[in-house]
């Protein structure tokens, strides 16, 4: 249960962290680390998507 309710403050927190990784990827310097931001830039945009924040969803598609 305490596993489910961090992911869901997770899943609530995404786009404030998401916001702030990408201000820093000129920092990244592997490739998993890069992957690793992908990957939580493509839920930030599913998730902003959903809630038809489609200018949002995109800027999170792009990076």
């Amino acid at each position: 249960m305490l596993k489910n309710q961090v992911l869901e403050e997770q899943e609530d927190q995404i786009f404030l962290v998401v916001n702030q990784l990408n201000f820093g990827t000129e920092f990244l310097q592997t490739e998993t680390e890069k992957h690793q931001l992908a990957q939580l830039n493509l839920i930030a945009g599913k998730k902003a998507k959903a809630a038809t924040a489609y200018e949002a969803a995109v800027n999170y598609f792009q990076v």
